[in-house]
């Protein structure tokens, strides 16, 4: 209830687990209840030094600066890996209860040597507020994002953004990313 301009309504019919090229309807309206279903992201393993990695945003990625939304040409590795460090800190902290045990200095540091390649557009994107009573432009960066260098350190960060968004706006949907190599 309440979706949308006018307090509509919508009702939840399934929820698929993708793993890989697998699918797996783990709730469906008829049956009313939750599956069994693997409960674990699937985090691949490092085979080696990484020194690539693409990233293909599908939904607008929303990083600020001064309480101002960058556009693609600003954004920078560091803007983009200390935004995700802080985001999986700040989850892991007041939702599994447990603070990250990384050297955010040091990582941070790391950030400076990572170089990137952006193909990279500004989307606006609307929604409806409510709470408001009136539309609300959130715009951002989509495309595809190269980055190198030591990404070693930043690999689960990058995994786990996969799932979690980046940027601004996350609950909307904002900051999907898939790493695409």
């Amino acid at each position: 209830m309440g979706i949308g301009k006018g307090d509509g309504t919508a009702k939840l019919i399934q929820v698929s687990q993708i793993l890989g090229d697998a699918e797996t309807v783990i709730y469906n309206r008829e049956e009313g209840k939750i599956k069994a279903h693997v409960a674990e992201l699937p985090i691949f393993e490092n085979t080696g030094d990484l020194q690539h990695v693409a990233l293909h945003f599908d939904t607008p990625l929303r990083l600020q600066q001064n309480g101002r939304p960058m556009h693609p040409e600003e954004l920078t590795a560091r803007d983009l890996l200390v935004s995700l460090l802080r985001r999986i800190a700040l989850i892991s902290e007041f939702h599994v209860g447990q603070k990250l045990d990384v050297n955010f200095r040091e990582l941070s540091e790391f950030t400076n040597e990572i170089d990137s390649e952006k193909n990279l557009v500004w989307q606006d994107w609307t929604r409806y507020s409510s709470r408001q009573k009136q539309e609300m432009t959130l715009g951002g960066a989509i495309g595809e994002w190269r980055l190198s260098g030591v990404l070693e350190p930043f690999l689960q960060l990058l995994q786990l953004g996969q799932w979690l968004h980046a940027g601004k706006n996350t609950s909307f949907g904002l900051g999907h990313y898939e790493i695409i190599e």
